[in-house]
């Protein structure tokens, strides 16, 4: 695809009852890019996380997946559509009655017809890109929480999506696992390739490994740009969210 555009929305909205959460999102996200969207508690991240991913039907407006709009496509489609994001949730969400290589394999068991030795290659391949091979046989309660997000990007990619969706992946971490964090989407990006979405309200992590960066406030795109952009912005309502961050310009990515 020659299109730097991944997946485009276009005028969605989405109500539960009488709360309109989504209010005509318009929304570019780009191929090969790390693309951040930001925004505070009850902006509808998380709604429109879940329109992305196929997990709810928005009650208008579109998706575009290359050009192809997935909300009228009925569930069988959509299950084909879900393959193609990996999605890397938050606080890990591992199960802790099994171990690293377990977590890891579980998709591959339950989604795909692979003998135990071919699971057993995929998996090991994507825990020694991402430094838990000897960690195969720990529970998730035996390692730290950094360790513990590595292994959720391992399950996460192990499908080998296109698109790598982070869901708040600083959330409950300190700043230095944070940082840690940061580096572990900028190094999977690299390595990996195709297209990352990382949904975040940690400015540092947006400042840090964003390279187009969308705002989400009362349920509309507020701004959207390159970092630098959204840094210098005049719209007030961008500046008053980035100042009570604490977030300064030395974090720029020009």
């Amino acid at each position: 695809m020659n299109d730097p555009i991944h997946i485009k929305v276009e005028g969605l909205h989405k109500s539960y009852g009488d709360n309109h959460v989504l209010r005509g999102v318009d929304l570019d996200l780009y191929r090969g890019r790390i693309n951040v969207v930001i925004g505070g508690s009850g902006a509808g991240k998380t709604v429109l996380l879940r329109q992305l991913i196929a997990l709810e039907k928005p009650d208008r407006g579109r998706i575009l997946l290359d050009g192809e709009d997935i909300v009228p496509l009925d569930e069988v489609l959509l299950n084909r559509i879900r393959r193609r994001f990996g999605m890397v949730f938050q606080m890990s969400a591992l199960f802790d009655s099994m171990t690293v290589f377990e977590n890891v394999a579980f998709p591959l068991i339950e989604h795909t017809r692979l003998g135990a030795k071919e699971i057993r290659k995929r998996v090991m391949a994507k825990l020694e890109v991402l430094g838990l091979e000897e960690a195969e046989r720990r529970m998730p309660g035996e390692i730290s929480g950094g360790m513990r997000k590595r292994v959720a990007v391992a399950r996460a990619l192990v499908m080998e999506p296109e698109i790598l969706i982070y869901d708040e992946p600083t959330a409950g971490l300190d700043p230095v696992a944070s940082r840690t964090v940061d580096d572990l989407i900028r190094s999977t990006a690299e390595h990996f390739g195709g297209t990352s979405i990382v949904i975040s309200h940690d400015m540092c992590t947006t400042f840090g490994v964003g390279q187009h960066v969308a705002m989400l406030h009362e349920g509309r795109i507020r701004a959207a740009g390159a970092p630098a952009d959204l840094l210098g912005s005049a719209d007030p309502v961008v500046q008053r969210f980035i100042a009570s961050s604490g977030v300064t310009p030395a974090l720029r990515r020009d």
